[in-house]
């Protein structure tokens, strides 16, 4: 998934380590603390064309999909440049 908006202050404190807490975190909420993701799981997101957004709150951290035009709005508005 490509960061659309690598200047934001979300992107810069979010560095490559962060995600794997994130999804550390992810796992650990499911009931068996395991997740399998298939070629075809992968193949399918990208062809969906949805995008992850991190929004920072005060004392949290919001994960969702979005679609390609939501994404791209969302980096408009926070003053990004998509590539």
């Amino acid at each position: 998934m490509p960061i659309l908006n690598p200047n934001h202050l979300v992107s810069q404190l979010l560095g490559p380590e962060a995600y794997g807490n994130l999804l550390a975190l992810i796992v650990q909420r499911t009931a068996d603390k395991q997740i399998i993701v298939t070629k075809e799981e992968i193949s399918t997101l990208q062809d969906l064309d949805l995008f992850l957004v991190i929004h920072s709150h005060k004392d949290s951290i919001e994960l969702r999909l979005v679609p390609k035009k939501e994404a791209y709005a969302l980096v408009k508005e926070q003053g990004g440049e998509p590539h």
